[in-house]
């Protein structure tokens, strides 16, 4: 028995009907972007249109649940503007026929509306002359009078290539006291009035509306959808989430100028996730309203590919909020969104998690290891930090890898620093010679006759898996080189000994040591960077390096 497909399904859709829940069938697939994302081309059997696939229906058609030929329901749907064309987002479907002929022989359906520019036949005018007063209410047509003509312009398009069509004004439409002719029943047959060949506009409003006032915009709220839904070709959305993580504030400059930044992440009730960001003058409006674990109806804003590089989460899109965007708190929220999304794992799997495995859930497992372990002690190789996406959260991963120094920088090891003491803490801000000789500090607005000489070093370290570049400042610098930053400059620069200075860092290359690294990304200009930056350098201490290996190993044979 052959499919029966829903009758004007395409029509009907672009017209904004969204409860339909149409069967039409997948004429089409195609695969674009770099995002994953499909486009349909679905048929109602007469008419075809375009078809964005939501990214979480992405499963069904790599599984091949729905194909080329497959007759689906679209049981959730949008319809959007993109570029002056209608798209339809398929939201959720079932598939009804896997496999099926092409039914019909559809073709692109083309949104279009009656044009006025063309004459009208005299014949043709003068019924529907009387078919539109009776339309405005202007009376009754006669019982001779064809009250529905038809019109057929392809009869006479060609035969009238110099119609030049006369339009009546509003005014005058509607301020004729009797538009109809007058015609006098004792004749033997009707009269034909001699009109001119006039085109009525397709539909003219009652008069009493007229010059009523504007005419508003639908602002009626935005449809509530789940996260996971949106899509770059939604024109109005409104989504309700739980603020899970708010960065702070950062400022950058690049070519356009000085700004600040911030983000925060969402998640909703059905575990959907995604990340908001804001920018100088929206950051203003937004950044004291938005409180982690509040609840807020979010509606208008752009979205983007997120960066996977810097964003765990699992949405393919980043929020950008914008001078139209708003955000509601819900202070009556039903406890229906979770307080954050875990994936709890064993701590024996922490060592050996699973390529691109995010942070967030790596900084949760570690809060419950037993005997007193601090966030230092999470053991990673050179190779986990990237593969891991480590410092990418809005927090900074903290983590213990066993490597060698494998090169110093020597060009620029240190930097002159203030020496004033605010507190029990130095400035250590950066200093510039000043006119008369001395050093000028702009933080502290005071002026030095010596400065300090802090470690800024850079080195690269490396395991048996691969390297990586990391900054070591006054203390661990201290500890990779075993003596001050000040000793050192003064003896390359000072003392120009250049074959003692060149001894001590041939010392410090090829040593191991245990490295504490805090790593955390960092807005570079525009560009986001992840920073590793040396806590503590270790010598190590290969007996406790060994029981540790052992019991790793033991870990992997059982």
């Amino acid at each position: 028995m052959p499919v029966q497909l829903t009758p004007n399904a395409v029509s009907a859709i672009i017209g904004g009907d969204l409860n339909l829940k149409p069967l039409m069938q997948v004429a089409d697939i195609k695969l674009i972007g770099s995002q994953e994302r499909y486009r349909l081309m679905v048929s109602d059997g007469v008419w075809s249109q375009h078809a964005m696939v939501a990214t979480q229906l992405n499963g069904l058609v790599k599984t091949g649940q729905v194909r080329k030929g497959s007759v689906v329901q679209l049981t959730e749907y949008i319809c959007s503007e993109v570029q002056n064309r209608k798209i339809i987002v398929v939201l959720n479907m079932e598939t009804i026929v896997l496999d099926s002929e092409i039914i019909g022989n559809p073709k692109q359906y083309v949104e279009s509306g009656p044009t006025t520019d063309t004459a009208l036949p005299k014949n043709n005018f003068q019924q529907s002359a009387y078919g539109n007063n009776h339309m405005i209410g202007q009376g009754p047509v006669p019982k001779w009078q064809n009250p529905r003509p038809s019109f057929h312009p392809e009869n006479f398009v060609s035969s009238m290539p110099n119609a030049r069509p006369t339009f009546q004004s509003e005014s005058s439409f509607y301020n004729t006291p009797n538009p109809r002719p007058t015609f006098h029943p004792e004749s033997s047959a009707p009269s034909v009035p001699n009109f001119r060949a006039t085109v009525q506009p397709s539909y003219q409003p009652p008069p009493q509306y007229k010059n009523r006032g504007p005419v508003f915009k639908n602002e009626a709220p935005a449809r509530i959808i789940p996260i996971n839904a949106l899509n770059p070709y939604q024109g109005r959305w409104a989504i309700k989430a739980r603020v899970t993580a708010k960065g702070d504030q950062r400022r950058y400059n690049n070519a356009r100028g000085d700004g600040k930044v911030f983000s925060f992440d969402l998640l909703d009730s059905e575990g959907g996730e995604i990340r908001v960001t804001c920018f100088n003058a929206v950051l203003d409006r937004f950044y004291d309203i938005i409180e982690v674990g509040k609840v807020y109806l979010i509606s208008k804003g752009s979205l983007k590919p997120a960066q996977k590089n810097f964003n765990h989460l699992k949405s393919d899109w980043e929020i950008t909020l914008d001078a139209s965007s708003t955000v509601e708190l819900c202070p009556d929220e039903d406890g229906s969104i979770p307080d954050q999304l875990f994936d709890f794992k064993p701590i024996s799997a922490i060592e050996n998690a699973e390529r691109g495995k995010d942070a967030a859930s790596m900084s949760i497992s570690k809060e419950f290891m037993p005997g007193g372990v601090t966030k230092n002690d999470i053991r990673k190789t050179v190779s986990q930090i990237k593969n891991e996406g480590l410092g990418r959260s809005d927090k900074p991963d903290w983590v213990t890898v066993r490597a060698t120094i494998s090169f110093i920088k020597t060009d620029s090891f240190c930097y002159t620093a203030c020496p004033l003491m605010i507190g029990d803490r130095q400035c250590s801000k950066k200093v510039s010679r000043s006119g008369v000789g001395g050093w000028q500090c702009d933080r502290c607005n005071q002026e030095f006759e010596e400065c300090d000489y802090r470690y800024l070093l850079q080195a690269q370290i490396q395991d048996h898996t691969g390297l990586t570049w990391v900054t070591a400042f006054q203390e661990s610098g201290a500890e990779i080189l075993g003596c001050t930053a000040k000793e050192l400059y003064f003896l390359k620069y000072e003392g120009q000994d250049e074959e003692k200075f060149a001894d001590i860092i041939r010392s410090s290359i090829f040593n191991q040591f245990m490295f504490k690294l805090k790593i955390k990304e960092e807005l570079y200009g525009d560009e986001q960077r992840v920073k590793i930056t040396v806590v503590k350098a270790d010598p190590v201490n290969y007996s406790a390096e060994s029981r540790y290996m052992l019991d790793v190993i033991s870990k992997l044979s059982r």
